[in-house]
């Protein structure tokens, strides 16, 4: 996913910080705490979720963007096995 930012004040920007939220850390948690998902699937589950980075930023730059200027951010989202 790209993401443009455009910084329309008139000071420099040095700091960005990215979250995410994952919508189905619920259900997941939801599921593997029943007793109807056998031991060795929930075993999978949590390996590949812990395994795989769902959100990841690569930033290679220090972040300044100058007013009247953009900046691209490239950011990896990934979506998990069986969702």
């Amino acid at each position: 996913m790209t993401i443009k930012l455009e910084n329309v004040g008139k000071t420099p920007v040095d700091f960005l910080s990215l979250s995410f939220n994952d919508s189905t850390i619920a259900n997941a948690h939801a599921l593997l705490n029943s007793s109807d998902m056998p031991a060795e699937e929930a075993y999978e589950m949590e390996l590949y979720a812990h395994k795989q980075s769902v959100f990841s930023w690569n930033q290679k730059d220090n972040v300044k963007i100058l007013p009247g200027n953009e900046w691209i951010v490239n950011i990896n989202v990934f979506g998990k096995r069986g969702w």
